[in-house]
């Protein structure tokens, strides 16, 4: 199981130490630590070390919910005070969407984290905030210990998240920030029988295993061989993409994101290597379409368009000639009329981008790919795009209730022995 250590200075939230591969990684969650992002470490004690070393002399003060979020955007020109935006139903008060690195969920019940309130709290200065990948069903879990969206007691976890995210956002650019959508996961052949809830065995638009190992309770396993969906069960996993929506929309989310990318199902079955299908849902571009086209109309008949968003990954050259499936994916979400779609892994933005536009004439937003989010904000001062996915803002771990200075027994410094339980080592799977 992969562990993690929160680590402050002077009090001061300033990154994780994360154990992988028998070393400890520092990754960096606060921008004036990132002098020492990516480093690692051969044990806790020679990390408390160096990184007191490295880090000492760059003193920070607690950040609001949305004040770094200003400085990183503020360097490249952009002037969060005066881009609202407007996608589809949703008045975002500036232009800058995160989607924090995963929790996960509790050891049972594919529950949020109990530290998720605060985690996304902490973000609520953004326009949007997208959670990280919620199962749709026990059937699409892809991570041990991960999220889902399935029960009453799920919903009423979430319920807890949205709550506090709205009650941290603030009045900017004409609109509230504080706006979270949820993202509807289904993880297909990126999964084992030994993470998903009862054990069930993965299932995808052909039986063909994917490439690599997935982390499980019982260590690294290789990717099975997953049984093929037949053509009965197809509409049922479309109605649990339904069902979720109508749970993150009783949950108070303000809007949900349909994840396409990441090689999950949805993916899985646009991608011609990985669906062999001779039936309605393979064969040609448009028959490895349908599978995602009947998953929007599902939801949009559950929920106004205006409030879904969709996520592609560009993995080829656009070429309107021969529109490949991320063009085709772009006019479906014009003809549902979706408030925005979230472009991932897009290496060419000053070719691909005016296609994209061409296509879908929503909000655009482009997620970080190769350049990084510098690229995504490069492309929203260009006019390109009309929203930037950015890092997480810094995390500050006392967010909840609304932020005050915690007591000095709760601060954690560095090189403090001993680890209260509010800063516990959490799991990540």
């Amino acid at each position: 199981m992969t562990r993690s250590r929160p680590v402050t200075l002077d009090g001061q939230f300033v990154g994780i130490l994360l154990h992988s591969d028998g070393c400890w990684r520092f990754l960096a969650r606060d921008p004036r630590s990132l002098a020492a992002d990516g480093l690692t470490f051969a044990n806790p004690a020679e990390a408390e070390r160096l990184l007191r070393a490295l880090l000492r002399g760059r003193p920070a003060t607690r950040p609001s919910p949305s004040s770094s979020l200003v400085e990183f955007p503020a360097m490249h020109g952009i002037d969060l005070s005066r881009q609202p935006l407007t996608a589809g139903t949703l008045a975002l008060a500036n232009r800058m969407v995160v989607s924090p690195s995963p929790l996960g969920g509790q050891r049972h019940g594919g529950l949020p984290h109990p530290r998720s309130a605060a985690h996304y709290a902490a973000q609520a200065g953004a326009g949007l905030v997208i959670t990280e990948r919620c199962w749709i069903s026990p059937q699409g879990a892809g991570r041990a210990f991960s999220p889902g969206i399935r029960t009453a007691a799920q919903e009423e976890s979430w319920r807890e998240i949205t709550r506090h995210v709205h009650a941290h956002g603030e009045l900017g650019g004409g609109a509230r920030t504080g706006r979270i959508a949820l993202r509807l996961w289904h993880a297909g052949r990126l999964s084992h029988s030994a993470v998903q809830p009862g054990g069930s065995w993965p299932v995808a638009p052909s039986p063909l295993a994917g490439e690599g190992t997935l982390p499980t309770p019982l260590g690294q396993r290789p990717l099975p061989r997953p049984r093929a969906l037949s053509l009965d069960e197809i509409p049922v996993v479309i109605e649990d993409f339904a069902r979720a929506l109508r749970r993150a929309r009783a949950a108070g989310f303000d809007a949900v994101e349909l994840d396409s990318s990441g090689h999950g199902l949805i993916e899985q079955f646009l991608d011609p290597a990985s669906n062999h299908r001779e039936d309605d849902y393979g064969g040609t571009p448009e028959g490895r379409l349908r599978f995602l086209a009947e998953i929007l109309a599902a939801l949009v008949a559950a929920w106004e368009p205006g409030r879904i968003g969709l996520r592609v990954a560009l993995r080829q050259p656009l070429d309107e000639a021969a529109p490949g499936l991320a063009l085709r994916a772009a006019r479906l979400a014009e003809a549902y009329g979706l408030a925005w779609l979230h472009i991932t892994h897009v290496a060419a933005p000053a070719r691909d981008l005016p296609l994209l536009r061409k296509a879908y004439g929503g909000a655009l937003l482009l997620g970080r790919g190769e350049g990084g989010e510098a690229a995504a904000l490069a492309a929203l001062r260009l006019g390109q795009v009309d929203l930037a996915a950015l890092p997480a803002l810094p995390h500050p771990a006392l967010l909840l209730p609304p932020p005050q200075d915690p007591a000095p027994d709760q601060q954690l410094d560095i090189a403090s022995p001993t680890r209260p339980a509010l800063l516990a080592p959490l799991p990540l799977f």
